[in-house]
């Protein structure tokens, strides 16, 4: 009776989901910017940033017009960011403090030869372009909620070896193709007729966005749906990484080339299936007033009715269109948003008031430094990207308890997602639990939703400290490397550690004990770098009141999996005796899930009293939270704006350690363990032994290896872990003797293509790099001679030993064409038993088998 129940009641809740799924699709969409409706087909708001790139930017912040920044050249000396790299760590990551610098280079010298800002009057202050950046960048956060486009300032209105004004029209189209490379500028859009009052020559003029041949800061198209976002990410923040601001601030034209990319590009329209129902917006992020509009005494254009562009505010009104009676945008944008960064000029911020208004979105936002410019930035995507939402699979679970007196135990569900904040209310988390039981007439039975537990609302009403944890090594400088726990030393695997591994961590409570250096804490006083921790402490601990009244940051890619006593006996009795140990038998169901504010959660799934203690936990009780050590250094970022850290979704399975063919049945030998990427929040993976869920354990972090044993010298990086991994068992000969160990398969993540290559003379894309022949060609069976030409990154598969943190085996860019992204399925796969082969899909959707059947790592293939 209990099977038939239960099988009653999963298809019942697979015919709900269904309908869950099925139902919105039916439903129309009101309009464009109607959050009504699940977004379930997730279809991305477009956002085009307009970035001012004019040479004021190369000034201090702070209303200090007149002054440039210092710059030593390297990080020992006196280092201050000006505007622009202050933009370019909003858009695309910080730099820490300690490994920030500028230099201030001329532009009259050789190298700049040839260069639309070649001979500028203020230098270039350029930031440590080489030096890696943090993943906290607004394009990093928003990569997978917006498609972004990039479109940055064209301050050459005519040819660099003309007079900038008074290039007559024959000639100028005579030179047409100088107008879209550098001696023009690299524009982009018409050029425009320009008429003088009392004159009867046309001149004319072309300054606006820069086209998509430009070497730095080129229009960056938003891309089709197909089109990688990661892609489309990678090459905006190269092109605002490379771009030295000089010249004005054309928005006027600016706009006007938005404006001609919105009608003309086919991203934005034919090629786009959902171009009735896409949200398009504009983001204009600028330092100053617009200007060179002609309208001033020296031009009157508008006297002879001569002016090249309208006004700014005239095509922002243009492009939104708006309806007083349905109070929105009804043109070909839903709103021109304008964020005025570091602008104290009354009369510019009164015009640029006037651009967002007639572009339908209000006012101007303000922001006077980085912090507050992402938190600008952030509120206008936020409104772009409006509701509540999620990106999570449900979790299913038997609990132990019953439900309506039926004395049948329950079935639950878990439901994640998030609710997008705004400048006031960071992001939060949701997570829903649902009981359901079949009833005597086999039906499922829900409980009353005002029943439902929701496990973020018991956080939030916690009167007891929370139980948070992380690890802390000696050297602040080793957080972000590889770290082994102390059951490493329980079952050696007699190979080579990673290079540089701490051993010997264990975990500790996360508090305001831990040095503000391990927080990535710098500079400033002694008593300033204590006080900004304190902040970041009681910021994650949900103590403070400042801007966060919710406790749970949001859960967006990472899906709750609960896990309970095991109930079924299998085939390995060392297993079975497992199952039955006191501590394993008796263990509450807990429900494990990631969240970005940079923690892993451990959640009773239901009411639990622990035989041992005595202690009761209600249903949504947080037992523990647990921040890893990588993600330590990047907290503070997490207090003043939205950050993607912990955005994977556990791994979790019953494994033995260690155990030779011939061992007697051993219950001891096995445990439950947890292992977990941060998708775009950090390249690496750690893992835990959750066996006893009341008392986890650390085992390793994991962020890569320069060696890939038995194979030579790999220079292999791991890329943000976006892949899924796996754990299992391998039969290996370690020291003549065979061993079943456990493992974890790691993908490499993402990966970054190589634009030097893929931008050279010759055939589309790259030769296959790996032992693989490129993706076959959409339609046909015959396979590419070309692919996408991707770097080493992220182009690697690690075998790691479960308990010790070393490589047992790992194949690099010598085997794989592409990163590895996608998930990790093991052949057996199932507990207790012995895999011999992986499949696994890399970022072209090519799926590889791996066998690793033969005793020797170094025979797998």
């Amino acid at each position: 009776m209990g099977g038939n129940m239960n099988k009653a009641l999963l298809f019942a809740l697979a015919g709900l989901l269904a309908g869950l799924l099925v139902g919105p699709l039916a439903s129309s969409r009101a309009s464009a910017q109607d959050v009504s409706d699940p977004d379930i087909r997730n279809v991305r708001p477009v956002v085009m940033l307009l970035v001012d790139t004019s040479g004021s930017m190369e000034r201090m912040s702070g209303g200090s017009d007149a002054r440039l920044p210092m710059c030593a050249g390297s990080p020992a000396g006196r280092n201050e960011r000006n505007r622009w790299s202050q933009m370019v760590e909003a858009l695309t990551g910080t730099w820490s403090d300690a490994d920030y610098y500028c230099d201030a280079v001329p532009r009259n010298t050789a190298s700049f030869s040839g260069a639309p800002d070649y001979n500028y009057y203020l230098p270039y202050h350029r930031p440590p372009l080489l030096t890696p950046q943090n993943t906290d960048g607004i394009l990093d956060v928003y990569r997978d909620r917006i498609k972004f486009g990039l479109m940055t300032f064209d301050a050459t209105y005519t040819f660099s070896d003309s007079h900038p004004l008074l290039v007559p029209r024959t000639t100028f189209m005579s030179r047409i193709v100088d107008n879209g490379l550098a001696r023009g500028g690299y524009s982009y859009g018409n050029p425009q007729p320009l008429t003088y009052p009392g004159c009867r020559t046309t001149f004319m003029v072309d300054s606006g966005a820069r086209n998509d041949r430009a070497p730095a800061g080129r229009l960056i198209s938003v891309g089709t749906d197909a089109t990688d976002p990661a892609l489309i990410n990678q090459m905006i923040q190269t092109q605002l990484r490379d771009v030295r601001p000089f010249g004005g601030t054309p928005t006027a034209s600016l706009l006007d080339d938005f404006r001609y990319y919105v009608d003309n590009h086919p991203d934005v329209t034919a090629a786009d299936p959902f171009s009735a129902c896409r949200p398009r917006f504009a983001l204009l992020l600028t330092d100053g007033q617009p200007d060179e509009d002609f309208r001033d005494s020296r031009f009157n254009c508008a006297a002879s009715g001569g002016c090249p562009y309208d006004l700014s505010r005239e095509i922002a009104s243009d492009l939104c269109r708006y309806s007083s009676s349905s109070g929105e945008c009804t043109g070909d944008v839903d709103g021109v948003f304008v964020v005025a960064f570091d602008v104290s000029d009354p009369a510019a911020l009164a015009e640029l008031d006037d651009v967002a208004d007639m572009g339908g979105t209000g006012a101007a936002l303000r922001a006077s430094n980085r912090a507050e410019l992402v938190r600008r930035i952030a509120d206008v995507l936020d409104r772009a990207a409006p509701g509540n939402t999620t990106r999570s699979t449900p979790a299913f679970v038997t609990g132990g308890s019953t439900f309506s007196g039926s004395g049948v135990p329950a079935q639950y569900q878990f439901n994640a997602g998030f609710r997008v904040g705004d400048s006031d209310t960071p992001w939060t988390g949701v997570l829903e639990r649902t009981a359901f039981v079949c009833n005597a007439s086999l039906s499922p039975e829900p409980e009353p939703p005002a029943s439902r537990v929701r496990f973020d609302e018991e956080l939030n009403t916690r009167a007891t400290p929370r139980r948070l944890l992380t690890v802390v090594t000696p050297d602040p400088s080793d957080i972000n490397g590889n770290l082994v726990g102390t059951d490493a030393s329980a079952v050696p695997l007699g190979a080579t550690s990673l290079a540089g591994t701490v051993r010997d961590q264990t975990l500790r409570d996360f508090d305001a004990s831990i040095a503000p250096e391990y927080f990535g804490i710098a500079t400033g006083s002694p008593s300033s770098r204590r006080t900004r921790r304190d902040q970041i402490v009681s910021w994650i601990h949900g103590t403070t009141d400042d801007r966060r009244d919710a406790r749970m940051g949001d859960i967006y890619h990472s899906s709750p999996v609960a896990v309970g006593p095991p109930r079924v006996d299998i085939a390995d009795e060392s297993y079975n005796l497992f199952r039955r140990r006191e501590e394993v038998a008796n263990r509450p169901t807990v429900v494990y899930v990631g969240t970005n504010d940079g923690i892993l959660h451990a959640f009773v799934a239901e009411d639990f009293t622990d035989p041992s203690t005595g202690t009761f936990y209600p249903a949504g009780f947080e037992l523990w939270g647990f921040v890893p050590p990588i993600l330590l250094d990047q907290l503070e970022s997490a207090t003043t704006s939205h950050q993607v850290m912990l955005d994977g979704t556990p791994v979790i399975k019953d494994i033995f350690y260690q155990r030779q063919p011939s061992d007697a049945p051993n219950g001891d030998i096995y445990h439950t363990v947890l292992v977990m990427g941060f998708r775009a929040g950090a390249p690496g993976y750690f893992a835990m032994d959750i066996t006893d869920p009341t008392d986890p354990q650390f085992l390793w972090q994991f962020v890569g290896e320069p060696e890939s044993r038995g194979r030579g010298r790999s220079t292999t990086p791991m890329g943000l872990s976006y892949g899924t991994p796996a754990i299992g068992q391998v039969l290996v000969d370690v020291g003549g003797t065979l061993q079943e160990r456990a493992v974890a398969l790691l993908p490499g993540g993402a990966g970054s293509v190589d634009e030097d290559r893929a931008r050279t003379s010759g055939p589309v894309g790259c030769p296959a790099q790996g032992v693989g022949t490129p993706p076959v060609t959409r339609g046909t069976t015959n396979a590419r001679s070309r692919q996408r030409c991707w770097t080493n990154t992220g182009r690697i598969l690690t075998w790691v030993d479960m308990v010790t943190g070393e490589i047992i085996q790992s194949f690099d860019e010598r085997t794989f064409n592409a990163p590895l992204t996608g998930g990790v399925a093991l052949f057996p796969g199932d507990v207790g038993t012995t895999a011999e082969r992986a499949v696994l899909t890399d970022a072209d959707g090519v799926m590889w088998t791996v066998d690793f059947s033969a005793r020797r790592p170094a025979d797998w293939e």
